[in-house]
């Protein structure tokens, strides 16, 4: 098990962009087969998938994280 425990996106991290592409492509074996753009459209048609006809309530703390899942339910 590996685990990353800093913030190596952040431009002044050096090779922060080497560390994050070591971890997710080599060590976590993932595949860049995405881009942003079908991962909106693949998480919004998920969301819609479990709400159905329901309503959701979403709440913003003012974080990113919030702030993008709100983003999300909205579309």
């Amino acid at each position: 098990m590996y685990g990353v425990q800093f913030h190596p996106e952040v431009t002044h991290t050096p090779e922060g962009q080497v560390i994050l592409g070591n971890f997710v492509l080599r060590m976590c074996g993932a595949k860049p087969e995405w881009s942003m753009a079908s991962f909106l459209t693949e998480a919004v048609e998920a969301i819609r998938r479990t709400v159905g006809d329901s309503h959701v309530i979403g709440a913003v703390s003012g974080g990113v994280d919030s702030s993008v899942a709100a983003v999300l339910l909205h579309r």
